[in-house]
């Protein structure tokens, strides 16, 4: 009898587990059906700030996706707890990486040509921290 209430209890624990699936907020693309990214509008500012937070278990940048032109510099800032990056996706037409950032942090980079680029945290791609960036 012992055994089938561990049995029950384990069976609805996992049954629990498998409901609590993890979206991706910080994928940078939008729910418009065609998978494009879904981008804020930098102003005409230098310098355009993207925040890397971790805050209540979603791993995002903030905004997710931005829209800037030639020769402006992007500054992200780890406001979270934990240590992340900004670290550009193989394959895109720029490189650019981070390194660690601990809280607090900050990393720019400046994007002199045209393109889009893809980017993420290192340590929580898996978890969704991903961005876009579109450069005109």
């Amino acid at each position: 009898m012992r055994n089938r209430w561990i049995l029950s209890i384990m069976f609805i624990g996992l049954f629990l587990i498998a409901g609590c699936g993890k979206s991706t907020p910080g994928s940078g693309y939008g729910n418009n059906n065609n998978n494009s990214p879904v981008c804020t509008v930098s102003n005409a500012t230098a310098t355009t700030s993207v925040s890397a937070s971790d805050s209540n278990g979603n791993y995002v940048f903030t905004p997710s996706c931005i829209k800037i032109s030639s020769g402006q510099t992007v500054t992200w800032t780890n406001t979270g707890i934990m240590i992340h990056t900004a670290t550009s996706d193989s394959g895109s037409p720029v490189t650019f990486d981070s390194g660690n950032l601990s809280p607090g942090q900050t990393f720019s980079f400046t994007f002199a040509a045209p393109g889009t680029i893809g980017y993420h945290c290192t340590y929580h791609v898996s978890l969704g921290m991903k961005g876009t960036i579109i450069v005109q």
